[in-house]
Parts: C-alpha cells; sequence; structure tokens
C-alpha cells in the first residue's frame, strides 16, 4: 500500500509540474505560436534542429499533446535529479519558476526517498525474520531421531513420525509468514496491534471494543442487549488470536498452550470437530468460516461430568478469535445471566450441541 502510495504521489508531481511548466510558456507568449518569442519551447526546438520525423512538434494550438509530453519529461528528470539539461528556461520568469520547481522537487524526491527506504527496511525485517525461523525450524528437525518414532503397540504403526512433524513445521512457518504478521501461534489484541499498550485504560477498553463489538454481539450473553460498552470493552481486550496449521488438533477443555476453556471463532480456513454428546455419542462437524464453539460449555463449572471438550482437527491452516472463560464470567452481569446465560447453559447441560453458525465476522 505504501509503495502504491508513492508511486501515485510522483506521478501526480510530475503531472502538475508539466501543467505548470506549459502555462508559464503560453502565459509570456500569450498564444501558441511560440516560436516568435523566446521561451523554453523556443530554445528546445533551436537546439533539436532538424526535427526528425518522429520528434514532438511543439508548436501551433492543435500540438497540446507534444508540448505536454515535452514538458512531462523535463517535469520527470527535475523532480528525480536526472537533469539533462537539453529542456531549459529562457526567460527571467522561467528561471523563477523552474528555481522554485526544483526546490519543490528536491524535497518531494527526498520524502519519497526515504518513504520507500522504510517500506523497503520492513519489507526486508520480515524476510530476515522468515529467514531465522527457517533456520530454526532446520535445527530442531535435525535434532530429530528415528529411534524416537513413537509406535502403535497393536498395529506398530508410526503414530508421530519425523517425517510428518518435519512436514507440518515447515508448513506452518510458511503458511504463518504467507497469511500472517505474527510468529506465535497464541497473539492478543495488543500484540496485534502495539499502539494499544500506550493509550489510556479507557481508550483501550473502547478501541478494543471497536475491533471486536460485532463478534461480541453475536453471543447472547455477551451482547450490547445486556452488556455494557464498558463491560463487552473489558472482554474485548482479552481476547486472544490462535493460529494453527493443517493437522493440528486441540482439545477446548484446555486448549493451546493451555491457555484454557473458551469460546472458538472461526476467522479463516476449515476445521473438523467431534462433539462429545450425552451417553458417550459423538456429533461430527465441518467447521467453516463463522462457525463458533463453546457458547454453552464455557459457562458449565469445572470438574462438571458434562464440562467435556470438544475435539478439532484443522483441515487448512487457520486462524481463530479467542475468548478466554475467565473474561466471559468477569464481564457477564446478573442480567445477561438471567436473561440468556442461564438457559444456554441449560440447553448444553441436556444435550443439544455447542454450535453455532454466525454471518457477522
Amino acid at each position: 500500500v505504501s509503495l502504491v502510495r508513492y508511486s501515485i504521489l510522483i506521478v501526480v508531481l510530475v503531472h502538475w509540474f508539466a501543467c505548470l511548466w506549459c502555462w508559464v510558456a503560453y502565459l509570456e507568449n500569450g498564444n501558441f505560436d511560440f516560436s516568435q518569442t523566446n521561451n523554453w519551447i523556443h530554445g528546445w526546438v533551436d537546439e533539436n534542429i532538424p526535427l526528425g520525423e518522429n520528434a514532438p512538434q511543439p508548436y501551433g494550438p492543435y500540438n497540446a499533446g507534444d508540448r505536454y509530453m515535452l514538458a512531462l519529461f523535463w517535469a520527470s528528470q527535475t523532480i528525480t535529479s536526472i537533469g539533462y539539461g537539453n529542456i531549459a528556461p529562457q526567460t527571467r520568469v522561467e528561471w523563477c519558476v523552474s528555481s522554485f520547481l526544483q526546490i519543490i522537487a528536491g524535497i518531494s524526491w527526498a520524502y519519497v526517498i526515504g518513504g520507500l527506504i522504510t517500506v523497503v527496511k520492513g519489507f526486508n525485517e520480515r524476510k530476515e525474520e522468515y529467514g531465522r525461523r527457517c533456520d530454526g525450524a532446520t535445527s530442531l528437525i535435525k535434532a530429530f531421531r528415528r529411534e524416537n518414532e513413537v509406535q502403535d503397540q497393536s498395529t506398530e504403526q508410526v503414530i508421530i513420525g519425523c517425517d510428518e512433524v518435519t512436514n507440518r513445521i515447515r508448513a506452518y512457518v510458511q503458511k504463518q509468514y504467507k497469511y500472517s504478521n505474527h510468529i506465535g501461534c497464541v497473539s492478543s489484541i495488543s500484540d496485534n496491534f502495539p499502539i494499544l499498550h500506550s493509550l489510556p485504560p479507557d481508550l483501550q477498553r473502547q478501541a478494543s471494543l471497536l475491533i471486536l463489538r460485532g463478534n461480541l454481539d453475536n453471543i447472547s450473553y455477551l451482547s450490547s442487549y445486556y452488556l455494557s460498552p464498558e463491560e463487552q470493552g473489558r472482554v474485548a481486550m482479552q481476547c486472544m488470536q490462535l493460529e494453527f496449521p493443517a493437522g493440528e488438533t486441540i482439545h477446548t477443555d484446555r486448549g493451546p498452550n493451555n491457555i484454557g476453556r473458551g469460546i472458538y471463532l472461526m476467522y479463516s480456513g476449515s476445521a473438523y470437530s467431534i462433539f462429545k454428546l450425552k451417553k458417550n455419542k459423538d456429533k461430527h462437524s465441518l467447521l467453516t468460516v463463522g462457525s463458533m464453539i463453546g457458547c454453552g460449555r464455557v459457562l458449565i463449572e469445572d470438574g462438571h461430568e458434562d464440562c467435556v471438550g470438544t475435539k478439532i482437527f484443522f483441515l487448512t491452516y487457520s486462524k481463530v478469535l479467542f475468548i478466554p472463560r475467565q473474561a466471559i464470567l468477569e464481564g457477564m452481569n446478573e442480567v445477561a445471566w438471567k436473561g440468556s446465560g442461564r438457559w444456554i447453559y441449560v440447553r448444553t447441560v441436556l444435550g443439544h450441541r455447542d454450535l453455532i453458525q454466525v454471518s457477522q465476522m
């Protein structure tokens, strides 16, 4: 985006400079017969006689395109500091205007070059970080030992093998570099937007709410119908973004890296889930963008017989919004519990499937 912005800035400046340079010649001449007076157009023609068949013909009212092309060439070499010198001012006015434009061009060119250096530096830093992660992954893989592979005792089939883990590690590092700016699988909202750390607490809550309110409103007991903006903001501040490679499996009763129970909302990718229902029955479901898991079971007390997590197997590289249980319990007030939470609790305990599909992401 920055590269496009700087490119557009240069194109616009060159256009303005060219138009002004043509206008100066016309202003001093008073008409389009530039051969009768001294100006930069007449000077260029004198130095380039005889004109070739395909050379610009800047004289006359119907050759505005050729004049603009010459002015555009002069503006381009002025802004980029190339300065061939084949188009030069001839009068006092042209000398004054060209001097002013050269000052503006120098400042503008320095600004653009500085911006481009910053953009390229950002690209290089990200590539360097990716290179370091690849080197770290290679060092890790070299430490694998075939004799440590885990096999099923009954079938002697390899369950955790060097080749499979190697491929998954490399695919995860590559996909995360391609689709994300993070280097870990768990990140908070302040990790995504570091500026939040420098804001006052009230602004942090409000900014977090503006980012995630649509997601919270899809959960009835966390919606703005029951919670105040301050309460929703406190919940939003504690939300996390999780990233999983294809083939990763998690259990929602403890979460990745033992972050605990919570609600999972699919941001991108796809996964396959196995729900534990009553009478030891399983319910299999395909999870896509907008699938939300855990809205009911997250309300069940720890240790309850129905507090059994869901197993999620990720089919593709996926991003997930995670709302921690602790944040939910702290943010949900008595009105939200009585109006919505307890009914969802009862439905979950009675064995209803704990999966909903939302449209607003």
